[in-house]
């Protein structure tokens, strides 16, 4: 605040300052006086703690703050004057911590990584894919060396007929099917087949197996049942194996009433269409030729479908579809998605009974339902075991 008269030293004279002194006097000038040198004290208080908030926030801005940290910001602290709520700053994605998806930088910041997208879904995939591609081309000992944690051997540990019922699972009659509900009779014919079940003159037939025996003890543990499911077809003399339905135990588990939340160790479609197939085939068990996955709904698998269509300017139609071979990353992915998955473990973990096998192409077509759903064939073929991979 500025003084409402300042005299001009320059041409003040004597007698004007006496007459202001005067004045002053007059007015009791002594306390005014006093007041208004505290409110100048004031106002520089005042603009002193300005300039210091100034300061203070300009020192904050310029720190090494950095976006995806908890920051807490207290001016009161300082100034005991102002106390915003703290700041939580979370920003997803950053740019400033490149490296794989989900790593974290090596330092005590909170951050976080932009959640998956279709494209980081698609890579994951195809490098699961391309994983098996090089498991089934190796011996088992060296296709455990490229696990996570390598293992000496990854030949599974269910190998005998017997574990289904070991381990709660029940076969269900099952011959109330015919192709002509699944409408993929123009894909089988252009693979040669013919599409008709065993009771009708034919060579597929059904097994339905479902984790419903009731609770089994298995070293000490108690199973109860999850109503998993399984229903795959089979055609023996073509080498045809159909994953019609697979309901997993650990999921259908959790939506049982109530929930049950204890899984078998023998619950992977992988595992018990192996058995099946075991079983049915006998000595001939490594006649393989063609696995299928019908009617996809897995919301992964359509995702990378898509990517691949996109990346190769396809779409989905009807048989013949669209052929993707392994030395492709749309191949690769395909076989890396969840429907493909279950392939690659059929194959890799059961290399003694099988032999050496490997997928040579995948087929993606549509079926001739309503739904129009996609459907994956992946061709099997035998291949020379090789002693190291790229």
């Amino acid at each position: 605040m500025k003084p409402s008269y300042k005299p001009n030293s320059s041409s003040t004279s004597k007698d004007q300052t006496h007459d202001l002194e005067s004045s002053e006097s007059h007015k009791d000038g002594g306390p005014i006086l006093r007041m208004r040198l505290l409110v100048l004290a004031g106002s520089l208080t005042f603009v002193m703690m300005g300039i210091l908030i100034v300061q203070t926030f300009h020192s904050i801005c310029n720190s090494n703050l950095v976006v995806g940290i908890d920051v807490g910001l207290n001016v009161s602290a300082v100034l005991n004057v102002l106390s915003p709520p703290s700041w939580d700053v979370k920003i997803e994605h950053t740019g400033l911590y490149p490296g794989p998806m989900h790593a974290k930088p090596d330092h005590g910041t909170i951050a976080r990584a932009d959640p998956p997208t279709d494209e980081d879904l698609f890579q994951d995939c195809a490098c699961k894919g391309d994983r098996f591609l090089k498991m089934m081309k190796l011996t088992d000992a060296k296709a455990g060396q490229l696990m996570p944690k390598p293992m000496d051997s990854i030949e599974s540990s269910f190998l005998d007929y017997a574990d289904l019922k070991k381990w709660g699972w029940d076969w269900v009659p099952f011959d109330t099917w015919d192709f002509k509900s699944y409408d993929i009779v123009e894909a089988l014919k252009g693979l040669g087949l013919d599409p008709k079940k065993t009771s009708d003159g034919g060579r597929f037939f059904g097994q339905h197996y479902e984790h419903d025996l009731g609770e089994v003890e298995i070293n000490g543990k108690k199973y109860p049942p999850t109503h998993g499911m399984y229903i795959t077809l089979f055609d023996k003399e073509d080498g045809f194996i159909l994953g019609l339905s697979k309901y997993s135990p650990s999921h259908m588990g959790p939506l049982q009433h109530p929930p049950v939340n204890v899984f078998p160790d023998l619950q992977r479609w992988s595992d018990i269409a192996f058995l099946q197939w075991q079983q049915l085939m006998g000595n001939n068990v490594g006649n393989v030729k063609y696995i299928m996955s019908w009617s996809i709904d897995n919301p992964a698998c359509k995702t990378v479908m898509k990517k691949a269509f996109e990346k190769t300017g396809a779409v989905l139609a009807p048989w013949p579809g669209v052929t993707y071979g392994m030395d492709s990353e749309e191949g690769k992915a395909l076989l890396g998605c969840p429907n493909g998955v279950g392939i690659g473990w059929f194959l890799v973990q059961h290399k003694k009974q099988l032999g050496n096998t490997i997928v040579e192409k995948i087929v993606v077509f549509q079926d001739g339902t309503k739904e129009k759903k996609p459907g994956f064939i992946y061709f099997i073929k035998d291949e020379p075991t090789a002693d190291n991979v790229d």
